[in-house]
């Protein structure tokens, strides 16, 4: 029942999803390039630093994609927590603990933190693939893009700590090029249109 549930409300993720991703990629824009600003006038922009900024970037992201579901769930009429959200946070919750038992232990062992990027974007993608039974198109090409831009950066990553010293700018490059412009332009595409959100009537 939650399978299904979840598949008749593709066109009520998108009305959450869009202003959720919108949010998302303006503020890790602005974020990343005032890392950017920072590291340039202020080198000392160190992985600890780093993580607990886009620590702190999530819990932001996390509260106002909350505050949407809250909002849409009076609209229509359901609980929050839902047994939908359970179901979604079950698939996704694999992907997540992996992603942040490898942030902790590379920034703890390795102390080099611009490669973890590669892995949130692999680790994220794969989260949005998890979801593509009952998900919108849109949100799977996301994942895809994701995953595919986590493939490629990799060997970039790598290859440049050991040739360039590559550090934490270069991954706030990286975090403004894909969950920055990928949300945004995923918010432009999907934003929903005619000024309403769907009501359970309107999905048959």
């Amino acid at each position: 029942m939650a399978m299904r549930s979840l598949m008749e409300r593709a066109a009520v993720y998108r009305a959450i999803s869009a202003p959720a991703a919108l949010i998302a990629g303006g503020l890790t824009v602005v974020v990343a390039l005032g890392m950017v600003w920072y590291y340039k006038r202020y080198p000392g922009l160190t992985p600890t630093m780093f993580v607990l900024t886009w620590v702190g970037v999530l819990a932001i992201i996390l509260l106002a994609a909350g505050g949407l579901l809250w909002r849409e769930s009076r609209v229509q009429g359901e609980p929050l927590p839902s047994a939908r959200m359970w179901f979604a946070l079950a698939q996704v919750l694999p992907c997540v603990l992996a992603g942040a038992s490898i942030t902790f232990w590379h920034w703890l062992m390795i102390y080099q933190i611009a490669p973890v990027v590669f892995y949130w974007m692999v680790f994220y993608g794969l989260a949005l693939l998890s979801m593509d039974e009952y998900a919108p198109g849109s949100m799977v090409v996301l994942g895809w893009s994701f995953l595919l831009a986590g493939l490629m950066t990799a060997p970039v990553f790598y290859l440049g700590l050991e040739r360039f010293g590559a550090g934490p700018v270069d991954g706030a490059y990286a975090m403004a090029c894909t969950f920055g412009l990928f949300h945004i332009v995923y918010a432009v595409c999907v934003w929903p249109r005619g000024g309403r959100h769907p009501r359970p009537g309107d999905l048959g």
